[in-house]
């Protein structure tokens, strides 16, 4: 893989986080994908999403919708994020 688009850090309204995301290409064999890449880290955990879509895979890197790529990694951290010991209510 290689940086395709530099990591830039991003806010996602109403997640408290910062998320670094970036763009990635992937090269295998004569096929080269187009992969969004987010992270987060915080106290305890640290964790990456990337999100890859037919359409995504095939998009010009500076097209790449980074800011969206940031929610969807921090809906993704929220939906995962529980408390130690919590269960879901049945």
């Amino acid at each position: 893989m290689t940086v395709a688009v530099p990591a830039r850090e991003f806010t996602p309204d109403g997640y408290g986080i910062t998320v670094s995301c970036q763009v990635v290409r992937s090269k295998d064999g004569v096929l080269t994908s187009t992969i969004p890449m987010c992270a987060w880290g915080d106290d305890n955990t640290a964790s990456f999403v990337a999100v890859v879509t037919p359409r995504t895979a095939l998009q010009d890197p500076d097209e790449v919708d980074l800011a969206k790529a940031a929610l969807d990694t921090a809906r993704v951290r929220s939906e995962s994020r529980k408390p130690i010991g919590a269960t879901e209510a049945g």
